[in-house]
């Protein structure tokens, strides 16, 4: 029983993928689609459907050249266990090939789809300030920022640290020096901030947020 439950899990993971990896490129492409459990289920289903049986169609072209390749799918529903225990890899090769080549036709199908979008970058999915502080920089360079709070008061900063995953309410950014300025609401010109080393920003204070990148020895380097 332990080969026949394990094949018959490993092919129910093998049949979603197709669809699930479909939804992954698709939503690179375009946005996600806000609908029911149901209709996002139902699609990835009928995607693994289509790229799963155009597999098959290629499997079984491949049978018929190689006989005994691939296992007998006639015989492991006729016999079962007794099939299952005694073709256990070759049913783990079949099914794997059948999902390597359902993930190809996924990733051909997308390739093809792509050279009609316009867009010129994908979509992220990931966390903005992530992207902006950490994953668009190179490691020799660091984020200098222009926050603009709500309230009017300006700061001008390297991020040190920020927090992520979590509700905006609850998200901050660090600021740090050298040349660390502010300027209140309704002040004309910045000041240095020669005293303090940092500043805690909150999330849902921000109203503006410029950003560019410095290299890092620049923001390690004493105000001149």
């Amino acid at each position: 029983m332990i080969p026949e439950g394990f094949a018959t899990v490993y092919a129910f993971l093998g049949l979603v993928a197709p669809g699930l990896l479909f939804e992954m490129l698709r939503e690179r492409r375009r946005p996600a689609l806000e609908q029911s459990s149901f209709r996002e289920a139902s699609r990835v289903a009928l995607m693994s459907l289509v790229f799963t049986t155009a597999s098959i169609l290629i499997l079984m072209v491949v049978a018929l050249v190689l006989p005994g390749a691939l296992p007998d799918l006639a015989a492991w529903v006729g016999d079962g266990d007794a099939y299952a225990r005694d073709h256990f890899w070759p049913i783990v090769v079949g099914i794997t090939a059948e999902v390597v080549i359902a993930c190809l036709l996924v990733l051909g199908a997308d390739r093809y789809l792509r050279r009609g979008d316009t867009a010129a970058h994908p979509i992220g999915h990931g966390d903005l300030w992530n992207s902006l502080f950490s994953a668009d920089l190179s490691r020799d360079e660091v984020a200098w920022v222009k926050v603009e709070l709500t309230s009017g008061a300006q700061y001008w900063g390297y991020v040190d640290y920020f927090t992520i995953g979590k509700p905006p309410s609850e998200r901050e950014m660090v600021l740090k020096g050298p040349r660390m300025q502010s300027r209140d609401a309704g002040a004309i010109t910045p000041s240095e901030e020669e005293y303090w080393a940092y500043v805690v920003v909150k999330y849902a204070d921000v109203r503006l947020l410029k950003v560019r990148y410095e290299p890092r020895a620049k923001a390690s380097a004493p105000p001149p």
